[in-house]
């Protein structure tokens, strides 16, 4: 395993347990690991992938947690395309991203499309926020070297 992966893992240990704080941490994972389908005003579809399996249940729990009336569909996704890596995401209908993108305080009409790309600036307003996002982000796509070799982050 390497040490992002020991990282990973070892920071998915504990979740969220205040609702603001898990609604950060999905924003980060959201934004930095989601795709959204446009499908016309007012309609979107979004999944969230990543090639850590565990992370991607994490998020995929996370969600379930967040919001009761989400049941997101995993999948497994390999291509040649992808190098013929595997990667894992979960995928919402339009009904279930309309509730999650309202919940995450992502939608906003004078967004391109109606949905912001960005988190609330009052995230980084609060060191326990700011944390919560880094928290979201480097588990949705971040990665680090081990220290006894090299340190990047």
């Amino acid at each position: 395993m390497s040490f992002s992966s020991d990282a990973r893992a070892e920071i998915m240990r504990t979740s969220p347990d205040d609702r603001t704080e898990l609604r950060v941490e999905l924003t980060a994972a959201y934004i930095l690991a989601g795709t959204l389908t446009y499908r016309g005003k007012g309609r979107y579809q979004v999944s969230v992938s990543s090639e850590h399996a565990a992370a991607t249940r994490y998020f995929y729990a996370l969600t379930r947690r967040f919001e009761s009336l989400v049941r997101p569909q995993l999948q497994t996704v390999s291509s040649a395309q992808l190098g013929g890596k595997t990667r894992y995401r979960f995928e919402l209908d339009e009904d279930e991203t309309l509730i999650m993108l309202s919940s995450l305080e992502l939608l906003d009409d004078g967004a391109f499309m109606g949905v912001r790309r960005e988190p609330d600036p009052a995230v980084f307003a609060s060191e326990r926020l700011t944390l919560c996002w880094l928290r979201g982000a480097f588990l949705a796509c971040g990665w680090v070297s081990d220290p006894e070799k090299s340190y990047n982050l």
